[in-house]
Parts: structure tokens; sequence; C-alpha cells
């Protein structure tokens, strides 16, 4: 009997391959050698989760260390649009003392990943980061992994795992995303920060929702929070834990999303449209452009072509486009898309609120453990999460005592 429970933990120790002197702490932790308790299944695997989340966050530093962007050349996005619109939005710099910096910012980001990415702007509810951080949370246990730069934006469980934007259009006529189930599938952006400026009036301007901190449709969060639960068969209590947090999300501003998809997938996921989503029906560049359909075909050549001549597009502010939601890309953060997150919290406020979000996302997994029950992936599209197949790697050992 002590052989095989010797030869179960030197099996687990693979897993503290440290180049730290630390290692031999973390170890004695995840033992509870200083202690006489001895630890529950549950609380084992929740160490084992720490541990490995430190060694994975150890060698994606050093693959990032090792990463360079291309040099950048010409406009972004959002600059090549205040080329042409920057007289209209100069008053806006007067009433908001914050937007200089946080203009520089984006821009700064834009241009770090232009060679690889296209970038999108949004606005939302500040409440909707809610649901948005606990997934993330959840993705990170069962992962155990840290992600950076993404959020997800939909609960995965209730969207295909493949959808291509012209496939979408072709199959969802007429487009109208202000119907409740059609925003499901759909995110409705700009390609520059201040794009729509010029037509604020129809509420599809980024910039607008920002500083107002609307959104088109008020989100019914206690019935996206009982999806997401249900989906990740969790105990209901640790949803209305969650549902207390929302005052502490209330700012002046909304929540500003800069969402950059690879320049590889963009033709996949998103598609150039006008208000409400309907395709965008004039002609840019005629060889992209599909006469009986009545729409571009491909975003691609658009976004390069806006960048390099603005002032050749009669309705450059007018330009809008769709993300077309699946599992594969748009809510799978191993994709390659990043999702950049500002908000108006105060900067402690945000950071108990994060802690909070975070220890429920801890005891609602714990739960789950401790139950003995399946572990639903965040993203049903990437398999079985380590952490389950470590709880049944941990159950066989057992059986076989």
């Amino acid at each position: 009997m002590k052989l095989r429970i010797i030869g179960i933990l030197l099996a687990q120790l693979t897993v503290f391959q440290m180049n730290s002197m630390s290692w031999p702490v973390k170890l004695k932790q995840y033992l509870n050698l200083s202690s006489k308790k001895i630890l529950k299944d549950e609380d084992i695997l929740i160490n084992h989760i720490a541990v490995m989340q430190e060694l994975k966050q150890r060698n994606a530093a050093k693959a990032q260390s090792s990463t360079t962007h291309g040099s950048m050349s010409g406009l972004t996005q959002t600059e090549a649009h205040l080329k042409i619109y920057s007289p209209m939005v100069a008053h806006y710099f007067k009433e908001h003392a914050w937007l200089k910096p946080s203009l520089e910012k984006l821009i700064q980001q834009e241009k770090i990943y232009d060679q690889t990415h296209y970038v999108f702007y949004h606005s939302q509810l500040s409440k909707l980061s809610i649901m948005q951080d606990f997934l993330k949370e959840v993705y990170q246990l069962l992962q155990m992994e840290k992600i950076h730069d993404f959020v997800f934006l939909r609960n995965p469980h209730q969207l295909p795992s493949k959808d291509e934007a012209q496939k979408f259009l072709d199959e969802n006529k007429p487009v109208w995303d202000a119907k409740i189930e059609m925003s499901r599938r759909l995110l409705s952006v700009n390609l520059a920060f201040f794009g729509n400026i010029n037509a604020i009036r129809y509420g599809e301007c980024t910039f607008d929702f920002l500083i107002r901190g609307t959104n088109v449709h008020n989100p019914d969060i206690p019935n996206i929070l009982l999806q997401v639960f249900t989906d990740l068969k969790m105990d209901f209590e640790n949803s209305k834990k969650l549902l207390k947090l929302s005052t502490d999300l209330a700012s002046k501003h909304g929540v500003l999303l800069q969402i950059f998809v690879p320049k590889d997938n963009v033709d996949e996921c998103v598609y150039l449209s006008g208000p409400f989503g309907v395709p965008f029906g004039n002609s840019i560049l005629p060889q992209y452009f599909d006469s009986v359909r009545q729409r571009h075909t491909r975003l691609a050549p658009i976004l390069d072509y806006y960048k390099a001549h603005p002032e050749k597009i009669t309705e450059l502010d007018a330009l809008q486009a769709r993300i077309v939601f699946d599992k594969a890309i748009m809510l799978n953060p191993k994709s390659g898309v990043k999702i950049i997150r500002y908000c108006g919290l105060n900067e402690q406020v945000n950071k108990e609120y994060k802690e909070k979000v975070r220890q429920i996302a801890l005891d609602a997994v714990k739960s789950r453990l401790k139950q003995g029950g399946e572990l639903p992936p965040v993203n049903p599209e990437m398999g079985k999460a380590p952490l389950q197949r470590l709880q049944e790697y941990r159950a066989q050992c057992k059986a076989r005592l």
C-alpha cells in the first residue's frame, strides 16, 4: 500500500520541473508537509493549478521575450480616420481630459500589432464584465494557465463551433442586429476609435457609447449568468454572489474593447457593414464586391486601403463591421485574437472587484471538484480541460489502491 502511494506521488511530481530555488517550498505547500492535516482531493488539485500556472507563465514569458513585432509603416486605422475627421473631434479633447492620453495609448497598441492584426472597437455596459471576468478566471483554473489580453465576449457553449462571416450572411437574411437573438451572434464594431463620429444620431459610434456608458440592448445579466453556470454544471449559489458585484462596476463611462483579429483570420469572422449589421452595399474595391449579393466578400483588402488611402473613401466614417462569434476563433484564447479592455473604475475598486471574482470562480470550481462530477471546459471546442484529466487520473490511481 505504501509503495503504491509513493508511486502515485512520484508520478505527480513531474509537474515540478521548476528552474527556481523556490520549488522545494512550493512542493512542501503542495504536499502540505508542514501540517499533519491531510488535504482533501479538491485542495490538492487547486494547489496543483497554482504550480502549473506558474510554470506555463514562465515558459510564455520566455517565448514572448524572443518574439518581435514587425516595424510599422504608414497610418494605423485610427490615425487614418483622424487624418480626415480630426477637426470634427477636436472639441471632445476639451470636454474630456482623459481623452488625449487614452487615445495615445490606443494608437500605440495599434502600432504594436499593425503588421499582424487588424483592430476593431466596441463599447459596452460595465456590468457585462462580470460574465467575461468569471469565464476568464474559470478558464485559467481549468486549463491551469494564465491568459492575457483576452476576455470571453460571449458564452462559448451557446455558439457554433465554426462559422464563417460570408456563410453567416448567406444563411441569415435579412441581417438586422437590433434583434436580440441576432445580437448574440454578432458584435457591432467600428474600424477606428472615433468611427461613425459623424453619425452619432444613429447610435453607431463606439466613442459615443463609451462616454454615455450605454448599450443598444440592456443585457439580462441574471439569465446570462444562469446559462453560464448551467453549461459549466456549477452551483447556482455562486452566481448570486457574482450578481452582487454589479454595483461595484457602476462607472461614469462605459467599457472600451480594443479587439485585434489576426490578418489571416479576419475574412473568416468579420464582414464590412453599415448600421444594424446590414452588409455595406456600396462598392469600395470593385474586385472584392459581389454585385449579386450586394456586399464585399473580403474585408482585409478594404482595411489595407482604408489605412493607405483614407481620403479616397467617400464614406469613410460610415464604414462599420460585424464580428461573427464562434468557438474556433473569437472565443478561443489560443486563436491569436487579442482583446484589451479599458474601464473607468477606480484602480483600487477594480483590483478588489477582480479579487472577488477570482475567489468566486475558485469556490465554484472547488465545489465542483468536491462533488467529483464532470468539469466542462469553458470552450468545448478545446476538448477536455487539463484539470478534468488530472482529476480523472487521481481517481484512477486511488481506485488501484
